[in-house]
């Protein structure tokens, strides 16, 4: 399950199509797991790593992110990333989520982006952006899960 979540939260966090244009960018990150949170649909927190959500259960995650990939990246953080994610159905888990990844001059985001929690790779399409990234709605994050609480993320905008 924990792996499946990741998939999604590595969010941040996978976002839409991009226009092929010559002046399209492409980011490289590693996310390393820092923290998260499970809450069932009634706002407790969930303490039994054990418990599978049920439908309007959340889940909220951050991660530091370096440049690169898992095998070679960065050895400081240049950015983070935060995922919150509403547990549609659970047979298969699909959820409604929202990401942001924080980065040197800007912010990408990501809202209500279907995700099929159980993938490998996931793909979240960017809504919107701040700074340097204000021109990077439409683009798109991938998401693809390295290890049980980490990702690797390819942002293209």
């Amino acid at each position: 399950m924990r792996k499946a979540v990741v998939a999604t939260a590595g969010v941040l966090i996978a976002m839409g199509a991009t226009a092929g244009t010559a002046s399209a960018k492409t980011i490289h990150l590693f996310s390393k797991e820092q923290t998260q949170t499970l809450y069932d649909a009634s706002g407790k927190v969930v303490t039994d790593p054990n418990t599978e959500p049920t439908p309007g259960a959340r889940f909220y995650a951050t991660d530091l992110d370096y440049l690169g990939t898992k095998r070679h990246h960065a050895k400081k953080a240049i950015g983070f990333d935060h995922i919150g994610c509403t547990f549609v159905t659970v047979n298969p888990f699909s959820t409604i989520c929202d990401a942001q990844i924080a980065l040197p001059g800007g912010l990408i985001y990501s809202d209500r982006s279907v995700a099929p929690i159980e993938a490998e790779t996931t793909v979240f399409r960017i809504t919107g952006g701040l700074g340097k990234y204000r021109k990077a709605k439409g683009g798109k994050v991938l998401s693809r899960t390295v290890n049980e609480n980490d990702a690797e993320l390819t942002i293209k905008y």
